[in-house]
Parts: structure tokens; sequence; C-alpha cells
């Protein structure tokens, strides 16, 4: 039994201990009812009048005392002001107790680990990762920056009949994006989620940090929210430096194309060029529409710790809480992704297919100009009814297919058009205008807002907007054997680079639609490819 106090007004539950609070110290207290989580902060301290100091020394703890506890105050105020998603569990109080600040916070209890949410639905995990997204746009809205996003500091709560409640929690090392940390010892947060400029200033580097941090971070955490783990990265680094450095991170092959393109734009190492929250918001919207909307139960209601135990057996009994329950059977679905691969390894193209739980598909490869298939033409995947499979990836293999060598008299024609093209690039270049994009026979085209074009197999568009807004780019056909796909790229002043992308191959249209911002006088290039003959509209969207 503990001697019960008060902190303030709040009646001591249990002892207080330093257990996954780093150097703080924590307790349970209740008031009216209502369980509450106590953190008494061990820096900084209100020096006690029993401590000898020169006054000028005194003065100025005290002063530092009561800046932390004011700065404390007004950070959660602002947080709280802008919690329009209700996602973030701000502390209700902060308050000096036994010469210390101690924050008050509502005791919530989650009975999802972070490490589980993988074993979620498609549709559960991403409403989860969108309302993750929504709680840090409340804080960047009140000019805040978390600095701390870690899967830790995500509490979620499942109902008996599936739904499941997000807050972030653990604003401890937030800080006003007017008064960024400048010092290393100022970085606060997990070394695993820091983004390249958090990992350049913990060095000692004169870097300027903001609100940039939380968007890498949480693309790390979408990734582990839906595979388990974090991307794929050397083993003596992490994410953040492996991007620093210029190395590639590898992300797991079950994400859906456009989720996977998304989180390797917010794990940009230029923060410049890295997603906004808005667009990750976005597609992630996007995303949902996809799957059924049905509550899968996976973890059994998690009960609080019985007070006055030891914290080994807490953690014990903690473990022993989070069991598996009996999935819903059959009515889900598992999205298996479909790669077609060279023989390097490079893929050529990819798309994703939906297999219901506890039913099986035939997956049959299709056909690629210039490659012949050196694989299998077709792989059965069978999920079982909790959704296991033993591989959310299958993969075709083609080789490509050797040209027949051309003649003497074809390889001087050659060179001489070369010669032709070199000339009028340099020409291009002098002038100072855009390159020529006359590329082959298909892909010399234009394309105006509002126009429509008749695609045979393969065409590339290209398109220079006179405005900046939204624009449509959708396909129609008649024919569910065409299967059309596009990709969207942005002349960036040396080469196209791909915006945008998707293969609708497992719809039952066979259509694809994309919407993207595009920048007035920017060229873009739009590549479509399919089977068979589709129509290709551009229209400003609204």
């Amino acid at each position: 039994m503990i001697q019960v106090q008060n902190i303030g007004r709040y009646k001591q539950m249990t002892e207080f201990t330093t257990e996954n609070a780093g150097t703080a110290e924590w307790c349970r207290a209740s008031l009216d009812g209502v369980d509450y989580f106590v953190k008494k902060f061990q820096s900084p301290v209100y020096p006690s009048a029993e401590v000898e100091l020169p006054e000028k020394k005194m003065k100025a703890r005290i002063l530092r005392f009561h800046t932390a506890l004011e700065n404390k105050k007004k950070l959660y105020e602002r947080l709280e002001a802008q919690n329009s998603s209700g996602a973030l569990l701000v502390p209700v109080e902060v308050m000096n107790y036994q010469y210390h600040i101690c924050t008050i916070a509502e005791f919530v209890t989650g009975n999802v680990r972070p490490k589980d949410v993988c074993h979620l639905n498609p549709w559960q995990r991403l409403v989860l990762m969108r309302t993750l997204t929504k709680a840090l746009m409340n804080v960047h809205a009140a000019g805040v920056v978390h600095s701390d996003m870690k899967p830790e500091n995500v509490v979620i709560e499942q109902s008996e009949e599936g739904n499941c409640r997000l807050r972030l929690i653990d604003f401890d090392g937030s800080f006003f994006m007017e008064d960024a940390p400048s010092k290393a010892d100022e970085v606060h947060g997990d070394p695993a989620y820091f983004s390249p400029e958090a990992y350049r200033l913990s060095l000692g580097e004169d870097v300027t940090l903001d609100y940039r941090i939380d968007i890498f971070a949480l693309g790390m955490i979408m990734h582990y929210f839906w595979c388990g783990s974090l991307p794929g990265k050397p083993t003596d680094q992490t994410v953040g430096e492996c991007v620093l450095r210029g190395g590639s991170v590898v992300l797991d092959e079950s994400l859906p194309l456009a989720l996977r393109m998304t989180i390797m734009k917010m794990l940009d190492a230029d923060p410049d060029r890295r997603l906004s929250l808005q667009s990750v918001d976005q597609v992630l919207a996007e995303q949902i529409k996809r799957y059924p909307a049905r509550p899968l139960v996976v973890i059994a209601t998690r009960k609080p710790p019985e007070p006055g135990k030891r914290p080994d057996e807490r953690k014990k009994d903690e473990e022993a809480r989070y069991t598996d329950r009996e999935r819903v059977p059959a009515r889900e679905v598992r999205p298996i992704t479909i790669l077609e691969v060279d023989t390097k390894g490079n893929t050529l193209r990819s798309r994703n297919v939906d297999v219901a739980f506890g039913g099986s598909a035939v997956i049959k490869a299709r056909s690629i100009e210039g490659y012949r298939l050196i694989s299998d033409t077709e792989r059965k995947v069978t999920v079982s009814k909790t959704g296991l499979v033993s591989n959310s990836t299958v993969r075709f293999t083609y080789e490509r297919i050797a040209r027949k060598r051309m003649s003497t008299s074809g390889i001087v024609w050659l060179v001489i058009l070369g010669l032709a093209v070199t000339i009028g690039i340099v020409i291009a270049i002098t002038n100072g205008s855009r390159p020529s994009l006359t590329d082959p026979a298909h892909r010399n085209n234009t394309i105006a807002t509002g126009e429509s074009r008749i695609v045979t197999t393969v065409k590339s568009f290209y398109y220079t907007p006179d405005t900046t807004g939204k624009y449509r780019i959708y396909s129609t056909t008649n024919s569910t054997w065409s299967d059309p796909y596009v990709k969207l790229y942005r002349w960036n002043g040396n080469s196209y680079e791909l915006m945008d992308a998707q293969d609708n191959a497992h719809s039952w249209t066979s259509n694809f639609d994309i919407t993207n911002q595009l920048e007035k006088g920017t060229t873009y290039q739009i590549d479509c490819s399919g089977s068979g003959s589709y129509y290709v509209y551009l229209k400003q969207a609204n």
C-alpha cells in the first residue's frame, strides 16, 4: 500500500516510477472518479530556500523555472485551441509540485500495440494513418512542432465492435516554430526517427529545424503501420542517416503503389521537396475508398494494470493482456502486389489485386511491349480466413527482346539523325527555350485542356498549362481487356521526373483516374499504356 498524498487537487493512486519515462517520473491520480496521468519533470527544479546560493544564481534559477512552467502552459493552450480532430491528448493542467513541474493528462490505455496495427485490415490501417495525419496538422496549425513522432507516442484503443480511436501523446519535446532548437543538446526525440536535418543538428551543424521533421517521421510511422516494420536501410544507419548520405531506403512491396510513392516523397532528403500534410491527407482519403469499411477485431480489450505490483509483474501482465481474437472471416480483403520485373530485378510495372480472406485468385502475366515472359504464365495466391498469405508479392520476370542487327546503311542514317538531333538540342539551349519534345513517333503529341484522344496500346502526350491549378487525367473504355494505366512526369529543367502513376488493373472498369496540381508554364509528359484502344481525357478539375 502506498501512502496516499494529494498532488494539488488530485489524489495519488500509485507510487511515482521512472518506467518508460526517461528521466521523468509518473504516477496515476484521480479526481471526481476520473483517472489522470501525472508526470513530474526532473529539470528544471525550483531552488529550495534551504539551499545556500548566491542571490544572482538563485534569481536565475527561479526565472528559468517559471519560464519553463509558463512555456508549457502556453504550448498546451495553443494545442488544445487547435485540437479540432480530437486526436491530441493534451495535458489539462500544469503545476508546481514539490519544486518540480508536473503535467496532468487524461489517463488512457490503448489495447492495440503499434506493432499490431499491421494485423488490422487495410481500411482500418489507412483510417489510422489519416487520423494521425489530421492530428499532426492540428499540431502544426498551433505553430508547434511535435519533434518526437514515433509509434510509441500513439495510443490506439479498439472497441469490442472493432472501431479504433487514435490519440497522439507526449509533447514534452515539442517546440514553437518561432523558437526552434539551435544546439545539439536541445534536440529531443528518438534518433531512429530523426530526419536528415535533425540528425545534422544533433551532430552540431548549423541547421534550422521546422515542422517538416514531423512529416519525415510520419512517413516512417505510416510504413510501420502498414507493414509492421520500418523501411529497409543499412543495419548500421538510421533511415535519416541513410537518406542524408545519399543512400536509398527500401519500402515494403506490399504497400499499394500510391501509398508507396507518398511515403517515398515524405522521406525525401530535401525538406523543400517533402510532401505536405494536406497532400498526404488527400492520398489517404482516396486510398480509403478502395476498401470496405468493415472493422476487424484482432486484439482483446486491455485492462489497466493493477496498482501496487512491481514493474516486472506489471510488464508480464501487460503482455498477457494483448491476446489475438478470432478475426472476421472471408469478407475482408488482402491486397496482393503484382510486380513485373526484368532479369536484373528492375520493376517494369506494378499493380495490386485484392483477394478475399479465405479465398484465392489465379493471377496471369500480361504482355509487355519489347519484352518476353521467361517465368510462369500464371500464379495462384491463397489467403487464409485470418488474412495470412505465404507471399504478399507475386513476381513475373521478363527479358528484353533482342533487336535485329542494323545494316551498314542503317547505321549511317542513324549517325546522321543523331547529329541532327544534337544540333537541334544545342540550338534550343542557346535560345534558352525548353528542349525539343520530339521523341519516337508515339511520343510527339500535345494535348489541350478539355481535349480527348483515342489511344492504342502505347501513347504519350505533352501538356503545358496556361494557368496553375488542379487537372484531372482519366481514361474511358468499353473493354475490360484494355487495362490502361498512366504515368505523369514533370520537366524539372534537366529531365522528366515522375509525379504520379496509377494502374487500376484490379478494378472492374480497368480505367485510370488521377488528379494533380499542375503549374503554369511547366511542361508535363503523360505516358499511357494498355493492351487495346481507349480514350484519354485531360480536364481542369473543379
